[in-house]
């Protein structure tokens, strides 16, 4: 079965590379660097709002951050991972009538994981987890867009 168009999270939201295709844009590559944020920007359907707030909420959140992975070192960086992501929910649409939802991944944890395939897959099974997937492509009204930023707030003055 086909593994569906998939994003790269972090999450989480999550949101990233969670299985053999991407349908979004990156515009830079990973740096080392502590002051580094990771962005997603989901466009989402007019239609689809309340629909993805519950599916980001309600199963892929809880997913993410129940995963288990086999190394315990692995965990003690997703914990910090998740720790640092922040989800904006829009209380306005954009001018194409799309919800743009935002993922903050501040800072970005070196090695964690990001992708929400294996929490899903953990908590629901590959069959349930694909038709989660499924319905998350759905909701997008075009692909994600993922950046790379740096944070500067603190040397504000």
């Amino acid at each position: 079965m086909k593994t569906a168009k998939i994003f790269m999270v972090s999450f989480f939201i999550l949101l990233i590379a969670c299985g053999s295709s991407f349908n979004g844009v990156v515009n830079r590559p990973i740096m080392n660097d502590p002051k580094q944020i990771f962005t997603i920007l989901d466009p989402i359907k007019y239609s689809k709002k309340k629909d993805y707030e519950d599916l980001i909420f309600k199963k892929i959140l809880p997913a993410f951050e129940a995963y288990a992975d086999p190394s315990e070192e692995k965990n003690k960086l997703n914990k910090l991972a998740l720790d640092g992501i922040t989800v904006i929910v829009p209380e306005s649409i954009s001018e194409d009538s799309t919800w743009m939802f935002v993922t903050v991944c501040r800072p970005y944890i070196e090695n964690a994981n990001y992708s929400i395939w294996p929490g899903l897959k953990q908590m629901y099974g590959e069959e349930k987890a694909e038709k989660i997937l499924n319905d998350w492509n759905d909701f997008h009204s075009r692909p994600q867009v993922l950046f790379w930023s740096k944070d500067y707030l603190n040397e504000v003055k």
